[in-house]
């Protein structure tokens, strides 16, 4: 009998070099989650809807400071759903309103400003939600984002402040 000659080229069985590192990672994401943000952090994400906040009181405001104000004031209203100061529900969708206002206003005029009552509802409702980002952890607040950004493509949120 003829021996045949192999034609197939050999490639032996790669080792998993990753093992179980994809789980590993999955379990140290949700133990990350549960941490509070760090001090830095939260003074980031505070200076950003504040200094947002502060360019429409001024008259030099854009689109963009308002959708900062916005996401600030519906993920706000997201962590008061879920427990972090139920009360101030009423007073979320309060400044919710008056932001929108300021957006049919500037759709008119084209002036990125807030009125009166609107800009003591949003300070209000920005204090406290710096209030809420010192007490969620980062899970629930990227949550809260997640969710935001759901209910903006389901049509129950401005798309342009998600």
């Amino acid at each position: 009998m003829a021996s045949k000659k192999r034609t197939k080229r050999y490639t032996p069985r790669r080792a998993h070099t990753t093992g179980n590192a994809n789980r590993i990672f999955q379990l140290l994401g949700r133990v990350e989650d549960q941490k509070l943000l760090d001090p830095m952090d939260m003074t980031d994400l505070g200076i950003a809807y504040w200094a947002a906040f502060h360019q429409m009181l001024h008259g030099q405001a854009r689109e963009e400071d308002w959708t900062m104000v916005t996401v600030a004031l519906n993920t706000a209203l997201i962590l008061c759903e879920q427990g972090f100061g139920a009360d101030w529900v009423d007073t979320i969708n309060v400044a919710l309103e008056g932001a929108w206002r300021s957006k049919l206003r500037a759709d008119g005029l084209g002036v990125w400003r807030y009125d009166g009552n609107a800009i003591c509802a949003i300070r209000e409702a920005l204090e406290m939600h710096d209030l809420q980002v010192e007490h969620a952890n980062k899970g629930e607040i990227r949550a809260a984002f997640d969710e935001v950004r759901r209910r903006a493509v389901a049509g129950h949120v401005f798309a342009e402040a998600a």
